[in-house]
């Protein structure tokens, strides 16, 4: 999910007929791009394979349901949706809430210093800290696209869904990602067969 969001961020892109849009939507790829690469690092921090990760950014390894649900409906509305829900989706709501996720998280951090494994130096907290600060801006761009383009009460409607459901799905993945251990993460990453 990680290093597809840029790519959610592009398609929203083609649909831009505004230059503060355009340049909000470029920048946040550009900041996005690097975030990929420090999710690696905050990755590594706490012991995780830098090659495990990259195979299922890369689809090698198949993502829990729940996460996989969250891609295909960021995916579907950046490119079917209006420019409206996709930044609504997309850069108002799940990036609103991860900036507040992301302070809470980073805050409790320290108490994983001293484990086996985990190596908290300045590169394990890049992700974290980043996403406290630029989740906590870049929403209140988004809400400014989101007012300019959903004009109509349904395009209001719309756009609520969107950022809704958007949220709704995230709430799901961090709940299933939290409560899968390693072992089974790989079963649980594919469907349940009919009884």
């Amino acid at each position: 999910f990680i290093y597809d969001f840029p790519k959610f961020l592009a398609e929203a892109l083609i649909k831009v007929e505004d230059d503060f849009s355009r340049t909000f939507l470029i920048e946040n790829i550009r900041i996005e791009k690097a975030h990929a690469e420090h999710w690696l690092w905050m990755g590594e921090g706490f012991g995780l394979d830098r090659q495990r990760m990259l195979d299922l950014a890369e689809g090698g390894t198949p993502p829990l349901r729940d996460v996989q649900s969250l891609t295909d409906w960021v995916w579907r509305v950046n490119t079917k949706g209006s420019l409206a829900e996709a930044v609504a989706a997309t850069s108002f709501a799940i990036e609103g809430v991860t900036g507040a996720i992301a302070r809470k998280v980073c805050a409790g951090f320290e108490s994983y210093r001293d484990r086996p494994g985990v190596d908290m130096n300045p590169r394990t907290y890049k992700w974290i800290r980043e996403h406290s600060h630029y989740d906590d801006e870049h929403p209140k761009f988004a809400l400014e696209i989101v007012k300019h383009y959903a004009i109509t009460p349904r395009m209001q409607r719309q756009v609520m869904y969107a950022a809704k459901r958007s949220l709704e799905l995230l709430h799901l993945a961090l709940v299933t990602s939290t409560q899968t251990s390693p072992t089974k993460a790989t079963a649980a990453s594919y469907p349940r067969e009919a009884a």
